[in-house]
């Protein structure tokens, strides 16, 4: 289930310097310093694999873990083994550098692998070592079992792939610039960092024993949501929920959902044992957020810009009304959710992301009306190049339209479509248009532009053949 404050609406009047520094960040630190990350984990993975050290350091790990009285993972590694997840079973091993360094130190296994006559092994296994440990995740990840002060400030920017990326920086986005505004641009970075090493220390506590490293600045970004509930503390503000199917918006006191956002973390962190995910370091990012909004408070309540937090605490009319609509959806009550969009359409007018909800509603059963919905969606004026990219998805989604449309209609699709980089749909419709004989001047128009555009990307092949249907366009009306 997800949850997001969305009281505030961006506002460049206080542009967030400080967010934007920090996402940048986090982007550049990924793809520029993490780039060699996967080629490593690879190299390493292949060497491991070839030379089958899963089957002579298998009995050792198991070991390794009883000792450590990890029993947890055991049991979870137990099932890979058995179940032949062997790929995800080696990343996990060879990321534990700690179990290297007791096979390869400790005095039975280090005896095992001399009296097994395997000098390989010794070889091979320290060149994986020293490839994993060159990580990003190895070098300056947060590892409990091994802790660098430095680390709880480095792990905060790391992060393990792209949609671990970019689903942190979404909600940092969505929370950040309004705490920003409110406490000032260096309070706000100084928060941020604090949050991030609360979360890292509280990770710590409860994984001494864990020699995986933490990446990623989800406990950063926690402490920001606490923030944002703070700076309304029991005042009701707007929500924005999703669960399954079921979306809309609810109003709520701030505070009341950070006691959830905490119980939630704690209780998965109990309940999902085999998890990656780190609810420990996002519950201390939470209560070090509401406890810095509270200390802040309580020292300077002046440093807080009470101008742009009571601003806009309103709840966006159609918003509200729209909430309706999507509860009506999701309970399947779908023609009780129609007859509430026309009561927003009638009372708002009708805009584009009205029309495609109510094409999509009545794209549910294609009853009598979706014909009608369909052509004054793909009819739309005025529209930009984002909305035009949605219409030619629902272009193409709907072949059988096509025909039901007029030739004036579907020139303006076209017209449309040449808004686009890429021609081709554009010239879909002229080959349309073309081979139905249309007559309307405005096809000869439609193949000049495509045609100009076919040239400049140097596609001389098509440009050529819209040429030929121009001229022939020409010859045949006039």
């Amino acid at each position: 289930m997800i949850v997001i404050p969305t009281e505030k609406r961006f506002d460049w009047r206080h542009a967030p310097v400080m967010l934007f520094s920090i996402v940048l960040i986090n982007i550049l630190v990924f793809f520029v310093y993490q780039s060699g990350d996967n080629e490593k984990y690879e190299q390493a993975y292949q060497i491991y694999f070839e030379e089958n050290f899963l089957e002579l350091e298998w009995p050792f790990f198991q070991q390794y873990l009883t000792e450590k009285n990890d029993l947890a993972s055991l049991e979870q590694f137990q099932a890979m083994y058995d179940q032949q997840q062997t790929d995800e079973l080696i990343i996990n091993i060879i990321s534990r550098l700690d179990f290297y360094r007791y096979i390869r130190f400790e005095d039975a296994p280090y005896q095992f692998f001399v009296a097994s006559g395997n000098l390989d092994w010794f070889e091979q296994r320290e060149i994986i070592y020293n490839l994993i440990k060159s990580s990003s995740f190895i070098s300056l990840g947060l590892t409990p079992s091994d802790i660098k002060p430095v680390h709880f400030l480095s792990y905060q920017f790391l992060h393990g792939d792209i949609l671990h990326l970019i689903g942190n920086l979404f909600f940092l986005v969505i929370c950040g610039f309004a705490v920003e505004a409110a406490i000032g641009h260096w309070r706000f970075l100084g928060f941020y960092l604090l949050c991030g090493i609360a979360g890292g220390l509280l990770h710590t506590v409860f994984n001494l024993k864990e020699s995986m490293p933490l990446v990623g600045a989800s406990g950063s970004i926690s402490g920001v949501m606490a923030m944002y509930l703070g700076l309304f503390r029991l005042k009701k503000i707007e929500f924005f929920y999703w669960f399954f199917i079921f979306v809309g918006y609810f109003r709520a006191p701030a505070l009341l959902i950070l006691v959830f956002y905490i119980g939630k973390e704690c209780y998965q962190f109990f309940s999902d044992v085999n998890s990656n995910v780190a609810f420990m370091a996002h519950t201390g990012g939470f209560i070090s957020g509401s406890l810095l909004m509270a200390a802040a408070y309580f020292i300077n309540p002046k440093i807080f810009n009470q101008d742009y937090i009571k601003q806009d605490q309103t709840i966006d009319p159609i918003q509200e009304k729209l909430a309706i609509v999507y509860d009506f959806m999701g309970n399947y009550q779908f023609e009780a959710a129609k007859k509430a969009l026309e009561r927003v359409i009638d009372e708002f007018g009708l805009n584009f992301d009205l029309s495609v909800l109510r094409y999509n509603l009545a794209k549910i059963d294609k009853g009598p009306e979706f014909e009608q919905r369909t052509k004054a969606l793909l009819t739309t004026k005025n529209v930009s190049t984002h909305e035009i990219r949605q219409l030619k998805q629902i272009w193409l989604d709907n072949p059988e339209q096509h025909k039901k449309l007029s030739e004036d209609a579907i020139l303006k699709i076209g017209f449309n479509f040449m808004k686009l980089k890429n021609p081709r749909y554009a010239a879909m419709i002229c080959d349309q248009l073309f081979e139905a004989k249309c007559d309307d001047a405005s096809l000869y128009i439609l193949a000049r532009k495509i045609s100009n555009t076919f040239e400049s990307m140097n596609d001389l092949n098509q440009k050529k053949k819209y040429d030929m249907i121009a001229q022939q366009l020409m010859d045949d009306n006039y």
